[in-house]
This record gives C-alpha cells, sequence and structure tokens, in this order.
C-alpha cells in the first residue's frame, strides 16, 4: 500500500501522436505491446519477468502490530521467483533481494545511468503534459500517496530498466491499506486487487487482460477488495509511477495489492508464514497457467505447504490464530467446500481463525464422507483429511 504518484488530477487527451528515436508510437502514451507477443516470448523460452517488492526501509510503505508491508512483500517475491525459475520459458528478475536493498545490479543501474533517467523521466512528463488541447479533467476514485522525489526517481528509474532490458511483465508487489483516523486498529476493508494503466496508455489493453486472469484466478482463493474504487478486483488507474504514468512502460505493468494488512491472517507469525506461502503459489500458478503452462511437462510450482499440511490437532469453533485452521480452509477450498454454500469469500475470508463459516465447512465434509457432522477436525476427520 501507499502507492506512489506524483499528482492527483490528470488531464487526458483524446488523442496524441509522437515519433521519437524513429520508432512509431500508437495514439496513446507509451509503445504499444500485446498479449500475442508476450505468449511468443514464452514460447520461445524468453518470457522476461521483474518482479518488485513494493518499498525499502525508507521509502514508506504501511505497518501495522510489529510487523511492516516492505518484509511481507520481499518474501512474497522470493517464494514467487523462487517458484518460476524452474520454468526456462521465465527469465525473472527481482529487484530487491532478500534483505530488502535493491539489488546490486539495478543499483549499479541507477548509479551508472542517472542522467539517462532523469532525462528520460523528463521527457516523458514534458510530452505527457505538451498534449492538452481536447482534454478532458479525471480524478482518481482511491487515495494515493505524493511520491518523495527519491522514490518516485527509483520507479521511474524502474520503468527505463524494464524498458531497456524488453520486460514483458513487470509486477510490483504490496500488502494492501488505506487511510483512517486510527492506523493502529484494524479498518473496515479486506481483499485484494490489482492495479493497471488505464486505456489511454498503449500498453492498458495488455497490462488489463493479464490483471483479468489474475484476478479471476486469485478471486477463488481470497476476496476481492472492499474498498470503493478497488471492487472490481481490476483498478485502471492514470497515476502510479509502477505501472507506467506518463507512458513510462512499454509493455505489462501490474500492481497487486493483497490483502489488507491488518487482517486476521498477518497477525499470528505461523499464520502469516503459510499464508504468504499460499499468496505466492498462487500466484505463481496463475501466471503459469495463463501462458498455458501443462503441469504434467514439469511440475514445477509444486504443492503449498498447506496442500501437504499434516493435521494433529482438535480443531472446533472458537479457535483462532492456528496454521492448522488456515490450512484446513484452504484444504476445504482446494474441495469446493470453502467457503460453504451461500456464501462468498468476503463473507468468509480464509484468516486462520475458526469461525460459523469453517464449522458448517467442516460439517460438509464430514456428510460428504459420512461421518458424524459435529463441526469440529477430531480423529476420524482428521485422518481423512490427512489422505486427501
Amino acid at each position: 500500500m501507499f502507492k506512489y504518484s506524483l499528482i492527483f488530477l490528470i488531464l487526458i487527451p483524446a488523442a496524441a501522436q509522437a515519433h521519437v528515436a524513429g520508432t512509431s508510437y500508437d495514439p496513446f502514451y507509451g509503445k504499444q505491446s500485446s498479449i500475442e507477443h508476450i505468449k511468443q516470448h514464452y514460447s520461445e523460452g524468453d518470457l522476461r519477468v521483474l518482479i518488485v517488492p513494493g518499498h525499502g526501509k525508507n521509502d514508506g510503505g504501511t505497518q501495522f502490530a510489529d510487523y511492516y508491508e516492505r518484509d511481507l512483500n520481499v518474501l512474497i517475491a522470493h517464494k514467487i521467483l523462487k517458484l518460476l525459475e524452474s520454468d526456462k520459458n521465465f527469465k525473472i528478475y527481482v529487484a530487491r533481494d532478500e534483505t530488502g536493498q535493491y539489488a546490486s545490479w539495478f543499483q549499479a543501474f541507477m548509479d551508472e545511468g542517472h542522467a539517462e533517467i532523469t532525462a528520460f523521466r523528463d521527457a516523458s512528463i514534458k510530452y505527457y503534459n505538451s498534449a492538452k488541447s481536447a482534454t478532458v479533467a479525471t480524478t482518481q476514485s482511491v487515495y494515493h500517496n505524493t511520491a518523495p522525489a527519491q522514490t518516485a526517481f527509483e520507479l521511474y528509474a524502474l520503468n527505463k530498466f524494464a524498458n531497456d532490458n524488453r520486460i514483458d511483465i513487470a509486477l510490483h508487489i504490496h500488502i494492501n491499506d488505506y487511510p483512517r483516523s486510527n492506523m493502529r486498529v484494524p479498518g473496515e476493508h479486506i481483499g485484494f486487487t490489482i492495479y493497471v494503466p488505464d486505456s489511454s496508455f498503449a500498453n492498458g489493453a495488455t497490462s488489463q487482460a493479464l490483471a483479468i486472469y489474475l484476478r479471476d484466478e486469485l478471486s477463488q482463493v481470497m476476496p476481492i477488495s472492499t474498498l470503493p474504487g478497488e471492487d472490481l478486483g481490476v483498478t485502471p488507474d492514470r497515476e502510479l509511477i509502477a505501472i507506467g504514468s506518463h507512458g513510462t512502460r512499454d509493455n505489462a505493468s501490474l500492481l497487486i495489492e493483497y490483502s489488507y494488512i491488518y487482517e486476521s491472517q498477518f497477525a499470528s507469525p505461523e499464520v502469516r508464514a503459510l499464508y504468504l506461502d499460499y499468496l505466492a503459489r498462487q500466484t505463481a500458478q496463475a501466471l503459469e497457467n495463463f501462458f498455458g503452462y501443462l503441469p504434467a511437462q514439469a511440475g514445477l510450482v509444486t504443492k503449498s505447504e498447506s496442500s501437504s499440511f499434516y493435521f494433529s490437532k482438535l480443531l472446533f469453533r472458537g479457535m483462532r490464530g492456528l496454521p492448522d485452521i488456515l490450512a484446513l480452509q484452504i484444504r476445504l477450498n482446494e474441495l469446493g467446500l470453502y467457503p460453504p454454500l451461500g456464501k462468498t469469500l468476503r463473507d468468509c475470508p480464509m484468516t486462520g481463525n475458526f469461525g460459523p463459516c469453517t464449522e458448517q465447512a467442516v460439517k460438509s465434509f464430514q456428510a460428504k464422507n459420512y461421518l458424524e457432522q459435529v463441526g469440529m477436525v477430531g480423529p476420524k476427520t482428521r485422518t481423512l483429511l490427512n489422505t486427501i
């Protein structure tokens, strides 16, 4: 969260066309890209993905209790890397190392190319702001923080690196949050969304097509954000530098805001670790599926820790903050029993807490397997769960 933009009101020309360094551009901001091109690169064994864990130790990001978004972002990003690196069709770059510092190759890119990055930023902003005839004023429905100057420079540098190195997909990893009167108490919203450049940008259609697919996959395991403006799961945006404001990205750019940082599944370190592993695996699997990956070919995205979880505890309604319960909810979700009939993941998010939704789903599992419908996980139910 605390996504960065430079301004809060953008004027968008109805049409614009430029020729830069002999390259033809469409009547949009940026260089035209397509799903066909990135799928072709995958089939050729050269699909390039830049994963950017949001925020460093000095550039913001949200926190709740004693844990920080920036640390969670890094964990998810490197888990995705480990899951996809065996697929030789992917060429994966992660912009931060496991300590949260920028990777040495990207730090060198910024240090050695400072003047070129500055010129790239300034030329893009100048061109974007130059075509102000036939404009329409628009406002954003979701609040974004204004980026500090250094952070903005780093984000433009990421975009230039991505363009210079023909990155097909830039995937920014964040944990969600929103401004409220007391940031030390949980907010009212839950769920995820994926920010993409809107259709005024040349990479908008490509980014949106990929984001819609990821949304549809991820929404099977976690709710779409309930925050107004984010509640469709794919949120087009003109301001966010990360996804190419001012036409600074050529190819697909997405910023995933996973669940809100104050949600219950982050509170316990044990549940949090299991949940982060699950988020990474669901994201990696969705990317594999989008490009037509067949599991029988290599078995690259293996079972998650939750899928191989061994149940050993008595579990019943009222218990909270246990990885066993989150693993149970995930297992029941995989079996099509969670959320229970008539409920959605907005009603029944997977949190590691054993409430009425989990009890109802356990009863359905027991009924399906001819067990007494007691709604708790005792020896017989555990044995069956461990054999599936």
